[in-house]
């Protein structure tokens, strides 16, 4: 019996790393896929000479994840004012609720994409009440609809998230 050369064994090792890179690079390009969605952005709301330096933070709100209750955010029981990026496909639904478990007492946003750019929403309350709304894409960012039950600091109170369309008929019950 002879013992393998050396090219031999590099060869053979060359090729299994090659197939294991193969397995795993479209692994690691699904799970980044998956992790698109929504990000909120809380930014902490600070009387004047009270706080110093940055008092904000990022939520990742994986695509098709529902959240009933967001409290294991870092900023949640504080006080924040929201904003948040939408990333995907043209009719990817996402709805925001101002009381845990999807409770729409506390008002709630439907955000509807119309076309695959990010969408940025900077202020989630310049919505007309109990009517769907479009918002068209500008300075690089998507176009939207919504549609927005409102109550009071509803963008300082986001609780929950449901991805999806969730009432039946063309309108969000109030």
């Amino acid at each position: 019996m002879t013992a393998p050369d050396g090219k031999d064994t590099i060869m053979k090792r060359t090729v299994v790393i090659f197939l294991f890179a193969l397995l795993l690079v479209p692994s690691l390009d699904s799970v980044a896929k998956g992790r698109s969605g929504l990000i909120l952005n809380a930014e902490g709301l600070r009387e004047m000479f009270t706080s110093f330096g940055a008092n904000y933070d990022l939520y990742d709100v994986p695509l098709g994840e529902d959240r009933s209750r967001i409290d294991d955010f870092y900023l949640y029981g504080g006080q924040n004012r929201y904003t948040l990026t939408l990333e995907g496909e043209a009719g990817r639904t996402v709805t925001l609720f101002a009381r845990a478990d999807f409770g729409r007492e506390g008002g709630f946003l439907v955000i509807r994409k119309t076309d695959d750019r990010l969408v940025w929403i900077r202020d989630l309350m310049g919505f007309p009440a109990d009517r769907w709304h479009t918002v068209k894409g500008e300075n690089g960012y998507g176009g939207f609809e919504v549609f927005y039950f409102p109550a009071p600091r509803f963008d300082q109170n986001i609780a929950s998230v449901k991805w999806g369309h969730w009432w039946t008929g063309d309108t969000p019950p109030s």
